[in-house]
């Protein structure tokens, strides 16, 4: 999940107790000076951790 750190629709904290139910695969990124919207206030912020996610993914046989 990538979560801007000063959403105010769903504050950083709703991300980490969501993280912990989805358990220890689930991925958490927070992108700092940015809120909901964080993939248009920060993109080359958001667009770098989505391409470091998506590098450690191997398609399946």
């Amino acid at each position: 999940m990538l979560w801007g750190e000063d959403d105010d629709f769903f504050p950083i904290e709703n991300a980490k107790m969501l993280k912990e139910k989805l358990g220890e695969k689930a991925m958490l990124r927070s992108i700092s000076k940015a809120g909901h919207l964080a993939q248009l206030e920060r993109p080359c912020v958001y667009n770098h951790c989505l391409k470091e996610f998506l590098a450690t993914i191997s398609p399946e046989p």
